[in-house]
C-alpha cells in the first residue's frame, strides 16, 4: 500500500513515496546540484535576453544572436573558431552562418594561412544590427548586476574563470589523448599536481 504522506529529507525538502524512491540519502537534489543550477540559471538569463532580439521587426534566432555577438568580439574567425567558443555543433554553425550571409550580415572569405578555410567578418549591415541591439542588451544587464553587490560579481566572475581554465584544460587532454579522462581524475592530478 502507498503512503500518503511525503517523506522529508535532511534538508527539509519533500518527496513524495512512489514506493520505488531510493533512500533520501541517493537523491541528487537539483536544488544542490550545481549543473544543474546554473544551467537554469543560465537559461533564465539568455531567455530574458533574447526576448530583445526576438521582438524586433527584423528577429534573430540564438544562433545568430550567439555568432553576431562572437563576431563583433573576435573577428575574424573560421567556423570552426565560432564553433569551439559558442559550444555549438559545426552543422549548426554552418546553417547560421548561410542563414546570416542571406541576410547580409556576415561575410567569408578565404584566409591567407590555408586557402580551405574561411573567415567570417560582419558586415557593415551586421554591425548596424549589432550596434542596435547593445544599448538594450547593456541596459538588461546593468539591471542584473544591480541586483547583487559588486563584490559578489567579480567572485562570480572569477568562478567562472576557473571552471573555463578547467574545462578548457580537460578538453584539450581529450583532444590530445581520448575522451577517457573523468574530469574527477582531472581535478585530482591538478590538485596534487598541477597541469601537465
Amino acid at each position: 500500500m502507498r503512503k500518503s504522506s511525503p517523506l522529508h529529507s535532511a534538508k527539509g525538502r519533500v518527496v513524495a513515496d512512489s514506493g520505488n524512491a531510493p533512500d533520501k540519502g541517493n537523491i541528487l537534489w537539483l536544488d544542490d546540484y550545481l549543473p544543474y543550477r546554473m544551467a537554469v540559471v543560465a537559461a533564465r538569463l539568455l531567455r530574458e535576453a533574447a526576448r530583445i532580439y526576438k521582438r524586433r521587426r527584423d528577429p534573430l534566432t540564438t544562433p545568430e544572436w550567439r555568432v553576431l555577438g562572437i563576431l563583433a568580439n573576435y573577428e575574424p574567425l573560421t567556423a570552426s573558431e565560432i564553433s569551439k567558443i559558442s559550444m555549438l555543433d559545426k552543422v549548426a554553425i554552418s546553417r547560421t552562418l548561410t542563414q546570416m550571409t542571406h541576410r547580409g550580415f556576415v561575410s567569408r572569405r578565404r584566409t591567407r594561412r590555408d586557402r580551405r578555410e574561411l573567415e567570417v567578418t560582419l558586415t557593415r549591415e551586421g554591425w548596424r544590427y549589432y550596434r542596435a541591439l547593445v544599448p538594450d542588451l547593456n541596459r538588461q544587464e546593468r539591471f542584473l548586476r544591480s541586483l547583487v553587490e559588486k563584490g559578489d560579481i567579480e567572485k562570480l566572475f572569477a568562478i567562472f574563470r576557473r571552471f573555463e581554465a578547467v574545462f578548457g584544460e580537460l578538453d584539450e587532454r581529450r583532444r590530445r589523448y581520448g575522451d577517457g579522462e573523468d574530469i574527477e581524475d582531472f581535478g585530482r592530478r591538478i590538485r596534487s599536481n598541477g597541469p601537465d
